[in-house]
This record gives structure tokens, C-alpha cells and sequence, in this order.
């Protein structure tokens, strides 16, 4: 299983991350993001959980913590997928002869 979603907190952050397994009460997920305001008024990504150990590739989190999970936006996990190597899926274009 591996997943990106959107996972919305009970501190009321937007996680972006890879869902890596599901267990008995909590999520196991990868690469979380969440979105920072930038100093040009436009939006960047920075880590979710920034003084975890780089060695340690997933967290739990427990699900009592979890208000819902969705889909995120088509250019929220392309930009995702950029950052952490995943294969990029172009957008549909029309073919017009």
C-alpha cells in the first residue's frame, strides 16, 4: 500500500504524505508535508515533523488525532511526487487534428 493523501488533523494542519500502511488505530505514513505561507505571498512546502530523525522513514500517527483523510489536488501531488521522486503523470491533453 502506498498512498498520497491529504490528512487533516486535530491541530487543524493540512498533512500532505504517503500512506503506508493502516494499522489497529493509527496511520503509518512517509514524506509528510504541509503547506507555509512564502515571504511573496504565494505557498511552499516545508516538513511536517522537521527534528524527526532523517534515519526513521515513517511515523505513526494515531487515527484518535486524525479528523479525514481525501484526495489531494492533481497539482498538490504532482508537486509531491517532484519533491520526493515519484513517477509524475502528465495531464490529460486533448489531441486535436
Amino acid at each position: 500500500m502506498s498512498e498520497v493523501k491529504n490528512i487533516r488533523i486535530s491541530s487543524g494542519e493540512d498533512i500532505v504524505a504517503t500512506i503506508t500502511k493502516r494499522g489497529d488505530g493509527y496511520l503509518e505514513i512517509e514524506n509528510p508535508i504541509v503547506a507555509v505561507p512564502t515571504t511573496q505571498g504565494k505557498v511552499g512546502f516545508a516538513p511536517w515533523a522537521p527534528f524527526v530523525d532523517k534515519t526513521d522513514k515513517t511515523i505513526k500517527v494515531s487515527l484518535s488525532f486524525v479528523v479525514f483523510e481525501a484526495e489531494p489536488d492533481n497539482d498538490i501531488v504532482n508537486q509531491y511526487k517532484s519533491m520526493y521522486g515519484g513517477v509524475l503523470s502528465p495531464n490529460k491533453q486533448n489531441i486535436i487534428l
